[in-house]
């Protein structure tokens, strides 16, 4: 039994610059969401890219809604999630589909929660931040 199979693990697969399952990414059943696997002006890509996005938008919702939990959060990325161009998707292998940031963000509004903005505290010059930062001093 792999670590990712226990019921309160999030299991992320990654997505590439054509939308598609990353070539070197997990997929199966027991993925829950995909993201994003890839950074502009780095060669690396994976699922090593891709989790940090997913902790980092529930950590972003949680910092701005103390009422919620993170099972709420992570029902929120989930329910906003955008179907993946994919037959691996297709075939339920990449979860319910790859976040969407902003809409995630929305949602946690439309609740009727007190969002407040606060910053993810992350490592300096880590792309993957400086991202989601963008994104959200931009709603």
């Amino acid at each position: 039994l792999f670590p990712s199979s226990y019921p309160s693990v999030i299991t992320v697969a990654a997505i590439d610059k054509q939308g598609k399952k990353q070539k070197d990414s997990n997929f199966g059943k027991n993925i829950d969401i995909s993201a994003r696997g890839w950074i502009e002006d780095l060669k690396e890509e994976g699922t090593s890219l891709a989790v940090p996005r997913v902790s980092g938008l529930i950590a972003e919702i949680l910092m701005r809604n103390k009422d919620l939990s993170p099972q709420d959060a992570f029902e929120i990325i989930k329910e906003t999630s955008d179907p993946i161009n994919d037959d691996f998707y297709r075939q339920g292998n990449l979860g319910k589909g790859v976040i969407d940031i902003k809409e995630a963000l929305e949602r946690a509004k439309k609740r009727g929660v007190n969002v407040r903005v606060a910053a993810p505290i992350v490592p300096e010059n880590y792309k993957v931040a400086k991202e989601l930062l963008d994104i959200l001093n931009n709603i």
